[in-house]
């Protein structure tokens, strides 16, 4: 107990130098209120809580708690109504049974399978509980009160003081033991054996399985490939450990504390507690004493998502506060959910939009070739759920009033042949498309009337003369030839050749 008193007690402001990098995450209050204890249920703005450590979604949408210092699991419906699912608030012990007849010892995590179930890393326990959607608890593993490190199913199994535990889409349990040093996996029958680290034995080492180590892993994540990701809580490390049991460090330098935002190794983290994991396998963590959280892509880039200095504040980026931030997961639009321990606060972290990396321009018309006079629309297509702002350009030179998502050529004319582009942006990105080009031709059909001007070929000197029908097949302005046949008896009284070739046409 003595390193969790420590960890928690560690909480620093950060200067305004340090707030930038952030991808603009917009940070809301989902339930609570800010630094007030309580056990209240109800609408999401009258419940309270007492040290929220984590959270996870199941797959209708539900949001269930561990309200740790309260010793209890609550449950947010998706119309945002707060319950208690099970436990006695205010009341530790380990007796299973339904509803507030369970009891837990400060239940630091939960996390859910797909059938619903809700499983819980019971910290003061020592133990793993399993909730039923109907609030029946039982212990899967461990025996209540008593500490150790062996393998085995069931009761026989020990644990000492897990912090965290996920769940793979087999329903196999994955748990941070977080005074063993050790990852431990449980299946669904309760059979717990050692993944990784050696009992007791803290350390930094990347290598294989037992061989590697950890000092007090406290935070865990699965992928969707069966990867796990480790939140090293006292290396300040987040590490990797793929599906052949090989343990890396994804982040973060060992035994060394800081905020940074870079590559791998060039980042650092400041006692990080909880791990969620997207589609995109990338890890979101909960940077605890740095009051933020992170954004790790596969690669190990690392950035910060919101959140950078102590507070409660709602807002997009470093703008929104946090105080000690201890779980969070992910659902599947990308929305995070942190249970803000210090603030007894829920908290909702919206993305930015995603963008096309290049906004791809379409035609209304079929050819990028149209006629003059004729009307072309030009529409982008972006994802994401963010709102955008649009700005069009023509040849390079922005479109004055062109800021919608579309942009129309009601009547165009030769002079609006060139390239096309907008350039797409949100409250943290923009992006320039690729161009569009377009041809505004002159088409003149048979018959039609125009005022054409030419320059005499023949006669006493070149004269500009303006004659009248023009008849034969369509042409266009350029190096074509195009046949005219006058409005008197004979062209030639005018001067002007039979085939003409390059005229200026001026069409009316």
């Amino acid at each position: 107990m003595r390193l969790i008193t420590a960890l928690f007690a560690a909480c620093f402001l950060l200067p305004l130098s340090m707030l930038a990098g952030s991808l603009g995450y917009s940070v809301t209050t989902l339930s609570g209120t800010a630094l007030t204890q309580g056990t209240s249920n109800g609408a999401l703005t009258k419940a309270l809580y007492n040290f929220p450590t984590s959270c996870a979604l199941d797959t209708t949408g539900n949001l269930y708690v561990a309200d740790a210092k309260n010793n209890i699991i609550r449950k947010i419906t998706p119309t945002g109504t707060v319950t208690t699912l099970a436990g006695n608030p205010g009341v530790a012990g380990s007796n299973d049974g339904t509803g507030s007849n369970a009891t837990f010892n400060t239940p630091y995590s939960v996390a859910c399978d797909l059938a619903g179930n809700i499983f819980v890393a019971d910290f003061g326990n020592s133990t793993i509980r399993k909730i039923t959607p109907l609030g029946v608890v039982t212990t899967l593993a461990g025996s209540p009160g008593v500490t150790g490190s062996s393998d085995g199913l069931g009761s026989a199994a020990r644990f000492n003081y897990p912090f965290a535990l996920t769940l793979d889409s087999q329903g196999n349990i994955y748990v941070a033991d977080t005074y063993n040093c050790t990852i431990r996996k449980v299946t669904p029958s309760g059979l717990v054996s050692t993944l990784a680290g050696l009992a007791n034995t803290a350390g930094a080492v990347d290598a294989f399985s037992t061989q590697a180590r950890f000092d007090r892993p406290s935070g865990i994540a699965v992928d969707s490939s069966g990867n796990l990701y480790v939140a090293d809580t006292g290396n300040n490390t987040i590490r990797k450990i793929d599906t052949t049991l090989q343990v890396t460090t994804l982040a973060g330098l060992a035994e060394s504390s800081g905020y940074s935002d870079g590559t791998t190794s060039a980042a650092r983290f400041n006692y990080p507690f909880g791990l969620a994991v997207d589609s995109a396998s990338s890890v979101y963590v909960c940077d605890t004493s740095n009051n933020c959280i992170r954004k790790i892509s596969p690669s190990g880039v690392v950035t910060t998502a919101c959140g950078l200095s102590q507070g409660s504040s709602d807002g997009v980026g470093t703008s929104g506060t946090f105080y000690n931030p201890y779980g969070l997961c992910v659902d599947n639009l990308g929305n995070l959910y942190v249970a803000d321990a210090y603030n007894n606060l829920i908290r909702k972290c919206t993305p930015p939009a995603a963008l096309v990396l290049q906004p791809v321009i379409s035609l209304s018309s079929s050819s990028a070739s149209i006629s003059v006079g004729s009307q072309e629309t030009f529409s982008v297509l972006n994802l994401g759920l963010a709102t955008y702002t649009y700005q069009w350009y023509f040849n390079n030179q922005l479109i004055t009033g062109a800021t919608q998502a579309s942009y129309t050529l009601s009547s165009s004319s030769v002079a609006n042949s060139g390239n096309y582009s907008v350039v797409v942006s949100n409250s943290s990105q923009s992006y320039t498309s690729l161009s569009q080009a377009l041809t505004v031709s002159v088409f003149v059909n048979p018959g039609r009337l125009v005022n054409l001007s030419v320059l005499s070929m023949d006669g006493p000197g070149s004269q500009l003369m303006t004659i009248g029908f023009v008849t034969g097949g369509s042409n266009t302005t350029g190096s074509q030839q195009l046949l005219v046949r006058g409005m008197g008896p004979s062209l030639t009284n005018f001067g002007v050749p039979s085939a003409l070739q390059d005229p200026v046409l001026n069409v009316f």
